[in-house]
């Protein structure tokens, strides 16, 4: 079981988790995808407590029990110094501790564009990156995007509905089936969220992040939400800095297919190598 935090970043409440290890051998900082929340991730958070890993985790603004209108987790330089506050909060809860930054989905985009621009993307020991929005499976039209782009500069909060298929998580009829029940989740999205994150995947396939800090990169075949072309891409361009996994058959929540504890061995057995 988890401990909730509240941690203010920029004047705005952001809900928070902590899986707390005694003597944990790393810190791991969460970041969840669109529509979403941490609280969903107990199964990793109690897998890496058993694992001697603490789990640290916020609901982005937007989302789950933190401040913001539902879907609104922009404008990105906000989001990056949310993960500033963040990843102070896991060095002063866990000192001397190596910490890592694990995104998922829009979690992963996010996750490594912080590899690219964020303030304190130094004293990160490593990077997990699961299904990251880089390539959408389904293509969002241009003329949507044009002016999606004149919207997010107009009224930036302007909602869309994501469009997401919760049969196209996981092939765990259970794992749907909660997730459609959630009441804290929801199907919205914000045109400067979206702009944000488009632009942040053209971005990072386009050059090298520069960053050296080791990253673990892993994809679902057939995700059906977010293209695993693009994680290849990345893989490409990191070269001896990523260790690249594609995961045969999974869907876009690798994590909670009927074999998804293989995915978490993965993420515990590369940290243990690292440190």
């Amino acid at each position: 079981m988890y401990e909730e935090f509240i941690i203010n970043s920029n004047g705005m409440n952001l809900q928070g988790y902590h899986w707390r290890s005694e003597n944990p051998k790393a810190v791991i900082c969460l970041l969840h995808g669109i529509g979403e929340y941490a609280g969903r991730y107990d199964k990793i958070g109690e897998f890496f407590k058993e694992s001697h890993f603490s789990l640290i985790a916020i609901d982005l603004r937007g989302h789950g029990k933190s401040e913001g209108k539902r879907g609104h987790a922009a404008p990105r330089k906000n989001i990056l110094e949310d993960i500033d506050v963040m990843l102070e909060f896991a060095g002063r809860t866990t000192p001397n501790v190596p910490i890592y930054l694990y995104g998922h989905s829009m979690g992963g985009n996010i996750g490594l564009d912080y590899r690219s621009n964020g303030s304190k993307r130094e004293m990160l020991y490593g990077y997990i990156i699961t299904s990251p929005w880089l390539k959408l499976y389904k293509k969002i039209p241009e003329p949507m995007v044009i002016l999606a782009r004149i919207l997010s500069k107009i009224k930036p909060d302007y909602l869309m509905n994501t469009g997401l298929s919760p049969k196209d998580l996981a092939h765990v009829q259970s794992e749907v089936v909660a997730y459609t029940n959630d009441p804290m989740v929801h199907k919205k999205i914000s045109v400067l969220t979206a702009i944000d994150g488009l632009d942040a995947a053209t971005r990072i396939q386009s050059k090298s992040s520069n960053c050296y800090r080791p990253l673990l990169l892993m994809h679902g075949t057939e995700d059906k939400i977010c293209a695993i072309e693009g994680s290849r891409i990345v893989k490409s361009l990191e070269k001896e800095h990523c260790t690249y996994i594609e995961w045969p058959g999974y869907y876009h929540e690798i994590h909670n297919e009927k074999d998804g504890g293989k995915v978490l061995i993965a993420i515990r057995n590369w940290i243990y190598e690292k440190i």
